[in-house]
């Protein structure tokens, strides 16, 4: 964040998402999750222009559900794994459209997919 703040303009506009409830991300690793304080605190160097919910508690229900189902039903072979979570996250996605009427609940942020910033630099 520090190196982003740097190389940026001032005024220039910063747009950044981060997973809150989230599988592992294996890219090559998962280290940090971000909770909506945490983004805030994190750029605190930058003028907020809004900060909310990226994607919302039922698609972390979705996602975290169809791991589960992958994982349960592929016995532990993992290209069966694999295939099952493409497959229930494709059939569990209309669910996700739920998020349209939830997300903006105070609570929906406690177990958010994910959280946006937007800010610009001072």
């Amino acid at each position: 964040v520090g190196e982003m703040h740097r190389v940026m303009k001032p005024g220039a506009i910063l747009y950044l998402t981060v997973p809150f409830v989230a599988n592992f991300h294996s890219s090559p690793n998962d280290y940090y999750r971000w909770s909506k304080i945490g983004l805030k605190t994190l750029l605190k160097d930058f003028q907020e222009i809004d900060c909310g919910v990226r994607s919302g508690p039922t698609s972390a229900l979705v996602y975290v559900l169809g791991e589960w189902l992958s994982t349960i039903f592929s016995f532990g072979i993992v290209k069966i794994q694999q295939f099952l979570s493409i497959f229930f996250m494709v059939v569990l996605s209309p669910l996700n459209f739920i998020d349209y009427l939830i997300y903006k609940l105070p609570a929906s942020e406690n177990i958010a997919y994910g959280f946006y910033f937007i800010g610009k630099k001072k």
